[in-house]
This record gives C-alpha cells, structure tokens and sequence, in this order.
C-alpha cells in the first residue's frame, strides 16, 4: 500500500509507504443460524503490529464484527452485497500479544453457509 498526501500551500508531499500483506486467511462452514462464529484471527507480535485492512465474505448476507482482546471495537452489516470491509485508513496499531477476532453471525433459519475472512496488514 502507498500513500500520497500532498501539505498545503508549500507542494511538498508527505509519502508513508507499507508493504501491506494478508497475514491471516480464515473461513468458516456450516454455520449455525443466530450463532456467533470465529472466522479469522490473529495475534499482533513485535514484528507485526498493525492492521490496514479486513475482507470478508460468505454465501449469506451476515453481522461481521471485529474485537481486539474480546472488546467489540466495530461492527458491520451485509445485507446487498455478500462482501464488506473494514479499512483502517491510518492503520490499526496494536500491542504485541494483542488478539484481533473477526466474527459473523447470520439469521438465515435453515441454511448453514460458509464465511470467509481474511485480515491485511504488516
């Protein structure tokens, strides 16, 4: 990921540079309907602590949420489209030893989909 701002007034630019990678691909089947499910997780350590962005996915429109060391820090919703992003413009910086859970739960009675979720950073 390259990012380009440009400082006002004196043409500068302000270039911060990251070698953004998927560091967890995770995915879950067969979930239950009204269950909250784990689909991908990671540990930040001293040589990978922030996060850029999470992906995710599935068969069925579904409440995505993202925690960190089991707080709920933010929720999304699928309803149109199957897929959605968290994107942390800044990144997301995290302590080493700092877990980052990606969760769904979806309420489609009888069906037993599969979810996807993979989470970017570096």
């Amino acid at each position: 990921m390259v990012e380009f701002r440009t400082a006002q007034r004196t043409g500068e630019f302000d270039v911060s540079i990251s070698a953004e990678s998927a560091l967890v691909v995770g995915s879950s089947t067969n979930v239950p309907v009204s269950t909250l499910t784990t689909v991908a997780t990671f540990t930040a350590t001293a040589s990978v602590q922030n996060i850029t962005r999470i992906s995710c996915s599935g068969q069925e429109s579904g409440k995505w949420q993202m925690f960190i060391d089991t707080v709920l820090i933010e929720t999304r919703r699928a309803t149109q489209g199957l897929d959605i992003q968290f994107t942390f413009v800044n990144r997301l910086g995290l302590s080493t030893g700092a877990v980052v859970d990606v969760k769904v739960t979806h309420e489609y009675t009888g069906e037993t989909p599969d979810f996807e979720a993979t989470i970017y950073g570096f």
